[in-house]
């Protein structure tokens, strides 16, 4: 199969898969929210650094159903804090599930250390996330702040939680699907795997932003189609 076969199919299915994300879509709205449910919603992008998405859902929702992410327990004790949330990633119970058990998140104790000090950055200085996103006049600044007070975090990363919670339309989550879908449809003169620095990758978001025309809807739609397309091809064994 040609390249430009493969690549006009891909535009086909987003194109159709975008109609359906559109009806779908429901997101959060950030200034009705509580913080802590901000701050969920946080740990849920720290924790999915490099981890399968499922993966890293099921461990945010097991550590908020143990009230782990309780901000008075770090006050308390910002070791056992970390410590906790380590040991409750340790565990073998995230799917997928066996007559053994289940998986160990792929970085407890790295994880726990990224969560506590994001904590200690916010909540100790008694600042909030909903306070820092305030302050905040444009969706990039708001990603460049997330960036520089949440450990562990990424552009990449910080776009999914602006996203997430409602506060960004326009920034795009470059995972490794998109990046390989811009490389099919031309938009990447080469495979790259991940972007390394802020700069880099607002000139490349920049570029999909562009494309983004065409389906005449938001970025917000376009690469979350992208990203279900790709990944069923992926699953299907279309792509290789």
């Amino acid at each position: 199969m040609t390249t430009n076969v493969i690549s006009d199919r891909l535009e086909y299915a987003v194109e159709k898969v975008c109609a359906q994300v559109v009806v779908n879509s429901k997101k959060m709205n950030w200034r009705a929210c509580d913080d802590e449910v901000l701050w969920h919603e946080l740990v849920s992008c720290i924790l999915g650094s490099q981890v399968q998405y499922e993966h890293s859902k099921a461990a945010s929702a097991y550590l908020v159903f143990q009230r782990l992410l309780d901000v008075g327990k770090l006050k308390i004790g910002a070791e056992k804090f970390e410590q906790d949330i380590t040991e409750a990633l340790e565990q073998p119970i995230f799917p997928p599930m066996t007559d053994k058990g289940g998986r160990k998140y792929r970085y407890p104790k790295l994880r726990a250390n990224h969560i506590r000090r994001t904590a200690e950055q916010i909540y100790m200085s008694n600042n909030s996330i909903k306070d820092i996103l305030l302050s905040c006049n444009s969706e990039k600044i708001a990603r460049a702040k997330i960036v520089s007070f949440a450990v562990g975090i990424g552009p990449k990363q910080a776009s999914l939680f602006l996203r997430n919670i409602g506060y960004a339309r326009n920034l795009a989550i470059l995972d490794s699907h998109i990046l390989e879908y811009m490389s099919l449809v031309g938009l990447l003169p080469q495979l790259i795997q991940s972007v390394p620095t802020l700069n880099k990758y607002e000139t490349i978001e920049q570029a999909l932003y562009s494309y983004s025309g065409k389906f005449k809807t938001s970025m917000a739609y376009i690469d979350t189609a992208i990203w279900v397309v790709m990944r069923t091809c992926w699953k299907e064994g279309i792509l290789v």
